[in-house]
């Protein structure tokens, strides 16, 4: 173990404490970056980052057992094929040998000599080179290689991670606890950037920045389709400077402009409230550099309040020691509930706040050889008051540390749920190009060396909340939150030893029901934002929360007890007071719904006979529909009453995974049901679910487990495709010279076609517009809510832009733009089936601005089919035809060009060498064929039968094509089974690539259960085709896709 100052962290995840409502998300900080791509070339093949990963896995991964040379290449090659689309490995470990495709090439590479970290070094090094030689693909080689080494890393344990250069970044600033930036916090609110709230005593709050202003520009750039991750990144920077906003309020007629002078902005990890009592209470959210200074000056503003002062003059970090005085608590609440850890120093000072003496953890490696004790100190201990400690599943790490060293001391009692069990240390590397390795270098041990891994912090008073409600019943008698015994290559847990709650307490979820009611209101996303918010900044009214009175009143009740041994004593006869208010309230509720919660003895048998029966109404449940399922039991015994029997769903589905059918009392010769509705969600597909119904009763007489498919058939699913046209002739709040064409200055209407392809309804269709290339693109319009589309149907999305002609420098000089092309992105997606297109858009800026001739002029076509275009050059895009001979009106002309009326909206543009002047008008003018320009590939699945195969492995036959009457080629078709990239094939040779049509077999093995199918197909465009179904072996389920499968 290395001594000196760690810079170490003990977390689940990586806690981004930006100030962003409802969301984490990684966010740049001002400081050097990486080199632009296409600047240089990376090279891959040195494997430089992976070099030095490799050197700190060896000289210091806490477990070298655990260093699995070869798993760690197949866990690189399989987070390879899943990053890269055009990337596929197939390993034979028998040979051994690796079979890699890149693209159309393919190599066998050896891996018989992988025998250790250098020698996996040398392996990915041949891997990279081959990739460099033969890759053409989109992604940047250095996150080829970053996604090959998180690969390498997931073989080791869930914890170790390589951070990209924006999430390191991000990493450093929630573990300082300060940044540079306003004091707003920002969130999504109807596709605008929001702000949630300014926060007291900064800069915005001063500017008189208020609750949901708009921001619509930061500095020169529009905020239209801004992610937040962009927008924090612009509004953060080094204390000092200044930043420019826009904001729109209502009551504003135009945006109006804040010019506001960026300070430190301090992270608060610590709120405070004083309860009634004089207990106090402290949320810690996560443990940062400041965490322990807050939490000093929050104990002291509680001290404060509680001698009486009044609340303005207990500032945090504004509280003098005579205004503490005469205010000692009469107890404290500690809050980790949802606490994900940070930095192991913060957690070994809190503890050491509350205890005089004693270890308070213990790093050690697995082998023990390397061990260090941190140790709690007199000096400066807080006095001998009651503590509590709230924790759940979502208390992780350093928040585990300090509940267990209260707990192990003696000092505090714990109340809530097991804790997430992580009991490993890691620490950080810096890497080159600004990012990061987290690599876990120790586990860490309780007093009395006890280690929690996968087993986490038992409290002493296990709190249960129980739901009821019309539309749901939940006991939570299954997990409900993943921890860490749910992660892949976790640690084991070490011990046998099992420890239970002292006491446990269900109780009625008046929370949940109170959140239910208006859960129906179109402003609960915004409540839920407030909320966060509050919570966030200390404005959340902690005595309402259940727990937190639970733990006050254990405080109380304890009378002189001070100490957790004395307070479990004392708090006996309030738990059971406690126990029978909620179980009253329980059965009272439960008898509103018909159920009879109550309890009792057996009778002399105290066996189960009973005759269970499942009902699925209607037999085949359909996605997007409510499905009810009925539990039926009948009591056959003649003596025994069942009490409080509850059956308990086991899936894989989360859709049905736990949900409880309280069947209650059951005297003997009666017979009572349950019935369980359960919505499934539109994007459903057509499978079956196997499940297991288990079953509880108060007197431990439990029937028999009883198994039960449950069959789900999908909808049809839309699919889009969309046409565009720049549109500058004065329509959708255009202004340009009307050609069609883009010329700096000019105010763009971008006028999207979207059309459904599938077959089935896309009921809830948004349309995006995203810059993608910087300020000298101001984005006015980026978002059309297209509502319900059937398939067919088409409809309109104009989003308005401008290429600007100048944009302003860092010290506000004015410089011209010299792009000469520029790119947009677009987005088309469904929320009800999650189905989505996403494209990007290349647009010419024409240099000449020149001047439209007005016409009124009849023309005729001399040639058909005559394709229009959006604008007066062939490099428009073509957005109709004209299929028969037609006579048009001609209302502009430029040399070589006619602008005609499309219909009574828009304009295209013919040649006119295909084209005659005629004087002869139409009784009624034509209109030319809306040209739906981009149409992703069709996938075909062979076969109209399926037969569920016998064996482990199918032959999947199919066909991908270009869509009729189209042109653009298949570029590659890509197939995965459940997470595992298994066939890919790329359309590139010569013969290939003249085809429009290409029929693929694929091989590949299944697994037991629903196996989900994805067959992936791109274009020369980069438009995306994805059909997916699920295959399920045979004797794991009835058929559940159609398909020409064979077995062998």
């Amino acid at each position: 173990m290395r001594t000196g100052r760690w810079k170490t962290t003990v977390h689940v995840a990586i806690l981004v404490a930006g100030i962003v409502a409802g969301a984490f998300f990684a966010m740049p900080l001002i400081g050097s970056s990486s080199p632009e791509r296409g600047e240089e070339r990376y090279d891959l093949a040195g494997a430089r980052i992976l070099r030095i990963v490799i050197s700190h896995i060896d000289a210091h991964y806490v477990d070298p057992d655990r260093i699995d040379p070869v798993e760690m290449l197949e866990g690189g090659l399989t987070a390879l094929e899943k990053y890269v689309p055009e990337i596929q490995t197939e390993i034979d470990e028998e040979q051994p040998i690796l079979v890699l495709r890149v693209a159309e090439a393919a190599q066998v590479f050896s891996f018989e000599q992988v025998t250790d970290l250098y020698t996996l070094l040398d392996f990915f090094r041949d891997v990279f080179r081959f990739i460099e030689d033969h890759f053409s693909g989109t992604t940047p080689l250095q996150e080829i290689e970053y996604a090959a080494i998180n690969g390498i890393l997931n073989a080791l344990d869930p914890h170790s991670r390589l951070l990209p250069p924006e999430v390191f970044q991000e990493f450093e600033v929630t573990t300082r606890g300060k940044f540079g930036g306003l004091g707003i916090v920002i969130g999504i609110r109807d596709g605008e950037l929001t702000v949630i709230a300014p926060i007291e005593d900064t800069p915005a709050y001063r500017a008189g920045i208020k609750a949901r202003d708009k921001i619509v520009k930061i500095e020169d750039e529009s905020t239209v389709n801004m992610s937040l991750t962009e927008a924090v990144g612009k509004l953060r920077g080094p204390e000092g400077t200044q930043v420019t906003i826009y904001i729109m309020r209502e009551g504003f007629d135009e945006p109006r402009k804040f010019t506001i002078t960026r300070a430190e902005i301090e992270i608060k990890s610590v709120t405070s409230q004083l309860l009634a009592g004089g207990i106090g209470f402290l949320k810690i959210k996560n443990f940062q550099e400041n965490t322990f200074s807050d939490l000093r000056d929050h104990l002291d503003r509680l001290k404060c309040l509680n001698a009486g002062n009044p609340e303005a003059a207990c500032k945090a970090g504004e509280v003098s020691r005579r205004q503490t005085q005469g205010g000692e608590l009469h107890g404290l609440i500690l809050d980790f509930r949802n606490n994900p850890g940070g930095l192991l120093d913060q957690a070994i000072r809190i503890a050491d706040k509350f205890l005089k003496s004693g270890v308070i953890v213990t790093t050690v490696d697995m082998t023990r050889r390397s061990r260090k004790e941190e140790w709690a100190r007199r000096r400066n201990t807080e006095p001998p008051y009651p503590m509590a400690v709230l924790v759940n599943g979502g208390s992780a790490s350093a928040s585990e540390i300090v509940s267990g060293a209260l707990k192990v001391h003696d000092r505090a009692i714990v109340v809530g749920d097991n804790t997430f069990g992580k009991g490993s240390v890691q620490t950080l590397y810096n890497l080159p190009d600004n990012a990061a390795l987290k690599l876990t270098v120790a586990k860490y041990l309780l007093p009395g060396d006890v280690s929690i891994q996968s087993v986490g912090i038992v409290p002493d008073y296990r709190l249960v909340p129980v739901i009821i409600d019309e539309d749901l019943i939940d006991f939570r008698l299954g997990e409900e939150m993943p921890k860490e015994k749910d992660l892949e290559k976790h640690f084991e847990k070490s011990g046998n030893v099992v420890e239970k709650p002292t006491y446990t307490i269900k109780y009625l979820d008046e929370e949940y029901r109170s959140h239910a009611s208006t859960s129906a209101d179109p402003a609960e996303g915004e409540e839920d934002a407030d909320a966060a918010f509050e919570e966030e900044y200390g404005k959340k009214d902690y005595s309402t929360d259940s727990h937190v009175e639970l733990a006050r009143r254990l405080l109380l009740g304890a009378g002189m007890g001070r100490m957790r041994k004395e307070i479990l004593e004392r708090s006996a006869r309030l738990v059971e007071e406690i126990r029978k208010e909620e179980e009253a309230k329980i059965e009272k509720e439960l008898a509103k719904l018909g159920i009879d919660w109550s309890t009792g003895p057996a009778g002399p048998e105290r066996k189960a006979d009973v005759a269970v029966k499942f009902l699925q109404t209607p037999s085949i449940a359909r996605a997007g529909e409510e499905a009810h399922f009925v539990l039926s039991v009948e009591n056959l015994s003649s003596s025994t009453t069942l009490h409080r029997l509850i059956g308990v769903i086991d899936s894989e589905n989360f859709l049905f995974n736990g949900r409880e059918f309280p069947i209650g009392k059951l005297p003997p010769g009666v017979t009572k049901r349950y019935e369980l509705t359960v919505k499934i969600p539109k994007d459903t597909l057509t499978h079956v679910e196997e499940i297991e119904i288990s079953f509880q009763e108060a007197n431990g007489i439990l029937p028999d487990p009883l198994k039960a498919s449950i069959q789900i058939e999908g909808l049809p699913r839309p699919e889009f495709a969309y046409s565009y046209q720049v549109v500058d002739d004065g329509h959708c709040n255009s202004r340009g010279n009307g050609d069609g064409l883009i010329q700096k200055g000019e105010e763009i209407c971008l006028l999207l076609f979207v059309k459904n392809v599938g077959e089935g309804t896309a009921e809830e269709t948004q349309a995006y517009l995203k810059n993608i290339q910087g300020k000298e693109i101001f984005m006015e319009e980026g978002r059309v809510e297209l509502g319900e589309l059937p398939p067919g149907a088409i409809k309109e999305a104009p989003f308005l832009f401008q290429v600007r002609s100048s944009v302003h420098g860092e010290m506000g000089e004015e410089i011209p733009v010299s792009l000469e092309t520029f790119d947009l992105e677009v987005t088309i997606l469904d929320v009800q089936f999650r189905e989505y297109l996403v494209n990007k858009l290349h647009f010419p800026i024409d240099p000449n601005r020149v001047t439209v001739m007005p016409q009124h002029q009849w023309v005729e076509t001399t040639t058909t089919p005559l394709p229009v275009y959006g604008g007066a050059s062939t490099a428009a895009p073509i957005v109709a035809r004209v299929t028969t001979s037609s006579v048009f009106l001609a209302d502009g002309k430029l040399p070589g060009w006619y602008r005609i009326r499309i219909d009574e909206e828009r304009h295209g543009w013919i040649t006119a060498d295909r084209v005659t002047i005629t004087n002869a008008s139409p009784p009624e003018p034509k209109r030319a064929e809306l040209f739906i320009q981009n149409v992703p590939p069709e996938i075909e699945i062979l076969g109209t039968t399926f037969v569920t195969p016998t064996h482990d492995r199918i032959r999947l036959r199919g066909i991908v094509k270009a869509p009729e009457n189209f042109t653009h080629r298949v570029k590659d078709t890509y197939i995965f089974a459940n997470e595992n990239k298994v066939f890919f094939k790329s359309f590139k040779t010569q013969e290939e690539a003249q085809r429009l049509a290409h029929e693929f077999v694929a091989e590949f093995p299944l697994e037991a259960g629903n196996n989900l199918i994805t067959v992936i197909a791109r274009d020369e465009n980069d438009l995306i085709a994805r059909k997916s179904f699920f295959i399920r072996p045979e004797g794991s389920g009835k058929e559940t896709a159609k398909a020409n499968v064979e077995t062998f």
